[in-house]
């Protein structure tokens, strides 16, 4: 009871001066990393918050993951756990006043709404100051069929309890890291620790790249026609010629001299690039035609040359 009663003390010194509206009377536990209390609920259940590993607090209300900022001005709060992957949409609050940036696969995003984060792509937040530079959380977000990933990190403060692939369960070989190399259903689950929840990631993994074919291209040139094949509806296809976008003929076939790039990408990400070159030539109607022009020269010079001649005698 003593040692309950001196812990009490400093707390409630330290929330007569805190400007956040903080209950004076509070006497519970603290955040050993911030200072903060931890609330119980009124009747006497399960913590409301709970320590999911260090300076990071999970509310059992919100099913929100809180980050400590490091000059322990506040919290960042996020609905997935720093390190997970999800096909969900991701929500973030910021303390008011809190410089950050976020960033998706390297390049800064000037404007998101941090409260439904849902497009793919590997995410970075981090937090700046006058003294502080530093990323508060990663996550990454996948469509429900992907080629983008080929292994899961399973966040700290997590352990994997299982692992299924086209409906078998696979032998658990460790409790932090999953193999996802091979292609088919993945339904993968890892349960938090501190407040028991489990977590599934359910996804398609194909890394097959599209199956294009560009016949009549040999070491990256033609000297003829160019047909292109493989390209699906479900494909995102870009064709430029000489550094111009173009669009792709209705029967697929390019016959304009020229350097091309083809770039192809399909449901999973997965991407088919290559540039090639169709050299000048003639097809049977440039031949035709200047075949045609060759005789029209032809019969000019010679009608001009007897008509000199017609000159001349005379």
């Amino acid at each position: 009871m003593l040692k309950s009663k001196l812990l009490a003390i400093p707390a409630a010194a330290m929330f007569a001066v805190n400007p956040a509206g903080i209950d004076m009377d509070y006497q519970g536990e603290l955040d050993p990393y911030s200072d903060l209390p931890i609330t119980d609920t009124q009747n006497g259940d399960s913590q409301q918050t709970v320590f999911v590993s260090n300076g990071i607090t999970y509310d059992m209300k919100t099913h929100m993951f809180s980050y400590l900022i490091p000059d322990k001005s506040g919290y960042v709060e996020s609905s997935v756990a720093d390190g997970m992957i999800t096909t969900d949409s991701v929500s973030i609050t910021l303390p008011s006043g809190l410089s950050a940036k976020i960033y998706c696969d390297g390049e800064e995003e000037a404007d998101i709404d941090y409260s439904e984060i849902s497009d793919p792509g590997s995410y970075a937040l981090v937090v700046k100051g006058p003294d502080i530079q530093y990323q508060m959380l990663k996550f990454t977000i996948v469509s429900k069929k992907t080629g983008l990933i080929s292994s899961y990190q399973i966040p700290a403060g997590f352990k994997l309890t299982k692992v299924v692939l086209n409906g078998e369960p696979q032998r658990i070989q460790s409790l932090k890291t999953v193999d996802m190399k091979a292609e088919g259903e993945y339904e993968i689950t890892s349960r938090c620790d501190a407040n028991g929840v489990d977590y599934r990631l359910n996804v398609e993994i194909d890394h097959t790249p599209p199956q294009i074919i560009l016949q009549g291209v040999t070491d990256g040139k033609a000297r003829g026609p160019v047909t292109i094949s493989g390209i699906t509806k479900s494909d995102y296809a870009k064709l430029s010629v000489e550094g111009k976008n173009i669009s792709i003929p209705s029967d697929y076939t390019l016959e304009a001299p020229g350097k091309y790039h083809i770039y192809v990408q399909d449901d999973a990400g997965n991407i088919f690039s290559q540039d090639f070159e169709i050299k000048f030539y003639l097809n049977m109607q440039g031949l035709i035609f200047s075949l045609l022009a060759v005789g029209v020269a032809a019969g000019v010079f010679f009608y001009m040359y007897i008509s000199k001649r017609k000159l001349k005698v005379r």
